[in-house]
């Protein structure tokens, strides 16, 4: 089989030659040398180059159908900046600011110490201790801190997102612990599945130890029950069962009317900061005795030695101590937009390709930065799924009509979606909702995924790329629709920090920004670039490039590869026939005399010879010819002939221009008829053509080809589309008196 393989690759050599494999891997290190060295790509701010890390999908970059992108530190900067905050004592805690100064001097991993002045300006130095610090995490959304002040009392402060905090306050408002509890039902399955997990792994706080015995490590059954024992008597912890909403607000106290006033009140300020765009963070705290603390550090400290799923212990022992938290206030930092944004945005836009944002922020945060950078625009009609709001099945059933079936349906639609409502979707019982779903997501143009976790983002990408309402019907002709029916669409994330790695995996093609988060993203991407705007030169230039040299490539070696095939297969015949049929004698001598045979035994080196020979005997016959016909010019020589033969006759001039004329005459008229009604559209029905507005993106005509490659290259052949072409490329805005949008013919 091994032979005959091989054999069958050696004979389809010249029909699809091998070179083409190694071709193909050359050009690919020509084009990634070239984005690599592109000047256009290259961020003089942070001193970073564009980056190609695999080159087998270099021609995608063309063919991008769905943009996925995160917006912390991939469509913003990532520099915070404090605009706004809100807290029970904000009028303390201003007249404080007013009449005390507060410098930090010096940070470190183990402490930090600040600089008080009073009135008087007396300076007073305090030294703060950090014990322990619980990280933040996807999963988590909050992290927390326990420093010992300088009068020796111990605190926990925990920031993070208001769904998480608030059923871990103290004194929350009831109603607004309900809420949170309804979300937990109709959409807590994820949570529910990785509790079951940890669970099977390690067990719910009272079960924490005898699950460690047998995983081999050391029992923290001991530990654990003076912790919890010292904590419920203190009345931090009622019946918390870890990893569940109800176990925390079976904690939480039911609030007086005027704290929960006063929480909502907060509440409410958050809600308007994020209206504006601003991220949201909700911070609490509490006191922490001394006993209770070093029985949860030994447990911590287990935790952090376990060989076994340390980072969920840690976790877990981390989220004992985040409980009857006492409300501080909230906080809204701006995170701005990276330069040309919305510019890159819209050019993507108008090239169909479909834009869903996916982030971890509020609702309200992330409608707004949609806007912002022209996700959304005034026209587009906004759809918003909540698993709060009622029947998802009907939510969905009434999107899918208006914009699949509805009378008038909208230019430009966009659905807004939580992490809730997806993984209520994802794990619906009966599949109807998640059928519902993807049969409505390719008919979307844009998507804002608020509150999603890494898992949901990487969801999401997967389902758009493996739609299995794309696929065809069965019929007669379907087994032709792989090669002539659309495509699956192929989809690019990007995002800059490890919490978008799965999501960049996932995709077809992966690009990294190299941001402040670190460099996980860009490590782990296909390309690495250091802003968003340099998407668009990566998209919509180097991958039609690249994809026409990929294909021009292909098509000519093919086109060699024919033509060898049909020289060969014809100078061949004469070839095939001696080694058929040629006899050097006759079969009676042969078997008349035996003898003969032996020749054949001693042909080895002297066959070896004569190829030698051969092949010196044609490149001496092919000089020889070429120095005697050179000196006796005929009517079909080369050499000489265009000054003593042919050269001197005018009518052989006359043929050669006539026919020359007839081949430009035909190439002109076929160019002509082809070109020359997207030429008087642009031209004679636009009049001054440059004040053209590509807003509606349906170009000159709706159901006309007005992109046509052979249309912009003669467009590009006049200077002064040339300079406008180069204007819009590099994002300059049009006169106002030529920004008149074309009416369709």
């Amino acid at each position: 089989m091994v032979q005959i393989f091989f054999g069958f690759v050696i004979m389809f050599n010249n029909v699809i030659p091998l070179s083409l494999y190694v071709g193909l891997e050359g050009i690919k290190l020509g084009q990634m040398n070239l984005i690599n060295n592109d000047v256009n790509l290259y961020d003089d701010r942070s001193d970073t180059p564009a980056r190609v890390h695999a080159t087998n999908n270099l021609d995608d970059l063309g063919q991008i159908g769905y943009l996925f992108t995160d917006k912390t530190g991939t469509l913003t900067d990532n520099i915070m900046n404090l605009r706004k905050a809100c807290s029970p004592d904000e009028l303390a805690l201003v007249r404080a600011a007013q009449e005390m100064g507060f410098l930090v001097v010096e940070r470190s991993p183990e402490s930090i110490k600040i600089h008080i002045t009073d009135t008087a300006n007396n300076t007073e130095r305090l030294e703060f201790q950090i014990l322990d610090v619980v990280e933040f995490s996807s999963k988590r959304k909050r992290m927390s801190i326990i420093v010992r002040c300088p009068d020796g009392s111990l605190w926990l402060i925990c920031k993070g997102a208001n769904s998480v905090i608030l059923p871990r306050l103290a004194k929350a408002p009831r109603d607004m612990i309900d809420e949170l509890e309804e979300v937990s039902d109709l959409a807590g399955h994820a949570d529910r599945g990785d509790q079951e997990w940890l669970e099977m792994s390690q067990g719910t706080p009272e079960d924490y130890a005898r699950n460690r015995d047998s995983g081999g490590a050391p029992s923290a059954r001991d530990d654990m029950i003076p912790l919890r024992q010292n904590i419920r008597a203190a009345g931090n912890i009622g019946s918390f069962r870890q990893g569940t909403l109800h176990g925390v607000v079976e904690s939480a106290v039911t609030a007086s009317d005027e704290e929960a006033q006063c929480i909502r009140q907060s509440f409410a300020h958050m809600d308007r900061y994020a209206i504006e765009g601003l991220r949201t963070l909700v911070y609490a705290g509490r006191s922490v005795s001394e006993g209770e603390y070093q029985d949860w550090k030994r447990l911590y400290h287990q935790a952090e030695t376990s060989l076994h799923h340390r980072q969920e212990r840690i976790e877990q022992v981390g989220e004992m101590m985040e409980q009857s938290l006492h409300f501080l206030g909230v906080s809204a930092v701006e995170d701005k937009l990276q330069q040309h944004v919305p510019e890159t945005i819209e050019k993507l836009r108008r090239a169909q390709v479909k834009i869903w944002m996916l982030t971890g922020d509020k609702r309200e945060t992330a409608i707004s930065i949609a806007h912002s950078a022209r996700i959304c625009g005034p026209s587009t009609s906004l759809y918003v799924l909540d698993v709060t709001a009622g029947d998802l099945e009907l939510q969905l059933t009434s999107i899918a009509d208006t914009i699949l079936y509805g009378a008038e349906p909208p230019t430009h639609s966009a659905v807004v979606i939580n992490g809730a409502t997806l993984t209520a979707i994802e794990k619906d019982p009966a599949s109807r909702l998640r059928r519902l779903f993807y049969q409505l997501a390719p008919n979307i143009r844009s998507v804002i995924c608020c509150r999603a976790s890494p898992s949901q983002k990487a969801l999401l990408v997967r389902v758009i790329g493996n739609n299995p309402l794309s696929k065809v019907e069965r019929g007669r002709f379907s087994w032709l629709r792989p090669w002539s029916g659309p495509r699956r669409p192929l989809t690019l994330a990007i995002g800059d920090g490890a919490n978008d790695v799965p999501m960049i995996l996932t995709a077809s093609v992966g690009v990294g920004i190299s941001g402040r988060e670190g460099q996980q993203a860009s490590r782990v991407a296909d390309f690495s670039i250091s802003q968003f705007r340099f998407l668009a030169r990566f998209m919509l230039v180097h991958g039609r490039w690249n994809y026409y040299r990929t294909t021009r490539f292909i098509l000519v070696t093919l086109y060699h590869s024919q033509a060898l095939m049909f020289t060969s297969y014809l100078t061949a015949a004469v070839i095939l026939v001696i080694g058929m049929y040629e006899q050097d004698l006759k079969a009676d001598t042969l078997l008349a005399v035996p003898e003969l045979i032996l020749e054949m035994h001693h042909k080895t080196k002297i066959a070896l010879w004569s190829a030698f020979g051969s092949i010196l005997g044609v490149w001496l016959y092919l000089l020889i010819t070429a120095i005697i016909s050179g000196y006796e010019p005929s009517p079909y020589a080369i050499k000489g002939g265009m000054i003593k033969e042919y050269g001197r006759d005018p009518s052989w001039w006359f043929a050669l221009l006539y026919t020359l004329g007839l081949l430009i005459a035909a190439e002109s008229t076929f160019k002509s008829l082809r070109q020359n009604a997207m030429v008087r559209a642009l031209v004679v029905r636009c009049g001054s053509w440059l004040g053209i507005a590509f807003d509606s993106g349906k170009g000159i005509r709706e159901g006309f080809n007005d992109w046509d490659p052979h249309l912009w290259q003669e467009m590009e052949k006049d200077k002064g589309v040339r300079r406008r072409l180069r204007d819009l490329g590099n994002g300059r805005k049009r006169h106002k008196s030529r920004s008149k949008t074309l009416r369709p013919l």
